[in-house]
């Protein structure tokens, strides 16, 4: 810059695509990273082992609240209860959301997930969407709905306390 000269930097078409790329795989790769506590799944759902397939398949029919055994009726309520907060969807889809501005779920997706939890994927009476399994929930909107249903829980145990009990009563058969 001595004498009043100035460096001229030229940028063309090309030089901003491979900047573009750039950008995009460097957030790709922080999304990723970002995404690692999701990789696996925090109920260990194991498709080639016979017993979490059948617990798997009790739960998409009876809903969680079956795991309960004599407290049914009271885990039902339970949930039912917390599904009523209105600020639930909202708190899953900002927790789901990719650098909190993309977001990866509707809000009817969301309800689905929470209604395929609790109720199962087999209740007519809840919609469960494109559902037909809690194991076909992604693992970010499932965890972040399990979550929810921890956070206000009045059971002494948690869903999965009462799932991983009654796998293990299962294998114990």
């Amino acid at each position: 810059m001595e004498n009043g000269k100035k460096i001229v930097i030229a940028v063309n078409k090309r030089h901003l695509i491979i900047l573009i790329i750039a950008i995009f795989l460097l957030l790709l790769v922080s999304f990723l990273f970002d995404d690692y506590p999701y990789w696996k799944s925090s109920f260990g759902f194991d498709e080639s082992d016979k017993y979490t397939t059948k617990t798997i398949e009790t739960w998409n029919k009876y809903g969680c609240c079956y795991f309960y055994k004599n407290d049914q009726k009271k885990a039902l309520d339970n949930y039912e209860a917390i599904l009523e907060d209105e600020k639930l969807v909202e708190y899953v889809k900002s927790n789901t959301a990719i650098w909190g501005i993309i977001n990866l779920y509707s809000d009817k997706q969301i309800s689905n997930a929470f209604n395929a939890l609790v109720y199962g994927c087999y209740n007519s009476n809840h919609e469960t969407g494109k559902y037909k399994s809690v194991a076909d929930i992604p693992e970010r909107l499932f965890r972040n709905c399990y979550i929810q249903l921890m956070m206000p829980n009045n059971m002494n145990k948690s869903i999965k306390e009462v799932y991983e009990q009654y796998l293990r009563e299962q294998k114990e058969f």
